[in-house]
């Protein structure tokens, strides 16, 4: 930091560093502005800035597919939820059969940052478990659900 002085007063000099320009990974799925001294995310629609403002988030609600067949066809579909919920727990595929990252992939570890059957709170940056008998209707079919940490349990009726 740099000081000058006119008359008594003294007046900071500084530069400011663009981030969208120094880390053009900021801001995926929205447009990063450079504000002084930080930035912010403009957000596409059906996504909100991230807890700590340097990301968005997906809060599109859509099917999730719990089986593919080839590349193309997404069966057995439950919800609508959100891609997170989907993809970190049972689904293979999303949305307009939008396949789920694979486990150890960037993205999956983007997505699902705390392994198989957690994802981040949508209100601040801490990882919770999903409650997959909650976020996933009809997970068990005609069985019965019960929640555990990080999966879930399906009692099937006798017949």
């Amino acid at each position: 930091m740099n000081l000058f002085g006119v008359l008594f007063a003294c007046f900071f000099l500084f530069s400011d560093i663009n981030e969208c320009l120094a880390d053009p990974n900021l801001c995926e799925h929205g447009q990063c502005i450079n504000k002084a001294g930080s930035f912010m995310c403009d957000c596409e629609i059906g996504y909100l800035p991230t807890p700590n403002g340097k990301g968005c988030q997906d809060m599109r609600m859509a099917p999730c597919y719990l089986d593919t067949r080839g590349n193309d066809t997404c069966l057995n579909p439950i919800g609508p939820v959100y891609r997170g919920y989907c993809c970190c727990t049972v689904g293979k595929a999303w949305n307009g059969c939008e396949f789920c990252p694979k486990q150890g992939t960037a993205e999956y570890n983007r997505l699902c940052p705390g392994g198989p059957g957690f994802v981040p709170n949508p209100n601040t940056t801490v990882i919770v478990d999903v409650d997959e008998c909650k976020e996933l209707p009809d997970i068990c079919r005609e069985g019965k659900c019960q929640n555990t940490i990080g999966s879930y349990i399906c009692t099937c009726p006798k017949g």
